[in-house]
């Protein structure tokens, strides 16, 4: 699978109270959990004409806490819960309940699977009672991952470039871009690069030559040199010479280009 169709699913068992939903978007796990736990939630967590969320709160530990609270039908509603299992990035579970209404609490429990191109992520929410209670919380799951799917791939669709542009993202704007946010120090842009994995191969293939390449990528080998000792500078060690483009040497701070020695300070 080489693209993501990101079109959410969700499906409500009446009987046994339980709802399962799934969809598969087109970023990185570490980048859905991170969407998953954050006050992210907010942009995505809702059901047009129907409910949304306005706040989200919490701190993402076992035994900690949760709350949100928005609109339904022009009326607040209070959500909260407590964390029961965090594993980022492939597993998430907690409790969820309508503080503003009588009943009690259920379980949401999300799955992450890395799959080619992205993400699969699958919710099983369990424990409603009465167990049709579940009907119309099914179908604010499935407006909210399509919502989610579609936040997160157009945020890997477009790229902002140095001059504030928002460009397609062709392979080599993609590669540059990334670049450029190194060369500003955009740590969430360098983040998002690390857990790309083979994703950010293609971009970097679409150049035509290494000398291409080299050119533009004389910030990201700044960034190698300060953090060779850190895993995730030998796992980009090991593309950039499966991909050909340069060799030990060239990533070993004693053997670097007058260039590089030259922008120590940057």
């Amino acid at each position: 699978m080489t693209s993501i169709p990101g079109a959410a699913r969700a499906v409500a068992d009446l009987h046994a109270g339980q709802i399962l939903a799934s969809v598969e978007i087109a970023a990185p796990p570490e980048r859905v959990f991170e969407a998953l736990t954050s006050k992210e939630i907010i942009d995505w967590w809702g059901l047009p004409g129907v409910f949304d969320t306005r706040e989200w709160t919490g701190d993402i530990r076992c035994g900690v806490r949760w709350r949100a609270s928005g609109l339904v039908r022009g009326q607040p509603y209070l959500l909260e819960g407590e964390f029961l299992e965090v594993q980022p990035p492939i597993k998430l579970v907690h409790t969820w309940q309508r503080v503003d209404v009588p009943g009690a609490s259920t379980i949401v429990t999300y799955y992450l699977e890395a799959i080619a191109g992205g993400t699969r992520l699958t919710i099983h929410h369990t424990g409603f009672m009465p167990p049709g209670a579940c009907a119309s919380t099914c179908q604010g799951w499935e407006a909210s991952l399509e919502q989610l799917a579609t936040a997160l791939s157009a945020r890997r669709g477009t790229m902002s470039t140095a001059s504030g542009r928002s460009e397609p993202a062709t392979p080599q704007v993609r590669a540059i871009s990334y670049f450029e946010a190194l060369q500003g120090k955009d740590g969430e842009a360098i983040r998002q690069m690390l857990a790309d994995d083979g994703d950010f191969i293609g971009p970097l293939q679409s150049f035509n030559g290494a000398d291409a390449f080299m050119k533009a990528a004389d910030v990201f080998m700044k960034l190698v040199k300060k953090v060779k000792y850190q895993a995730g500078a030998y796992r980009w060690q090991r593309r950039l010479r499966l991909l050909g483009l340069c060799n030990d040497s060239a990533l070993d701070p004693r053997h670097s280009s007058g260039g590089v020695a030259q922008n120590r300070g940057g």
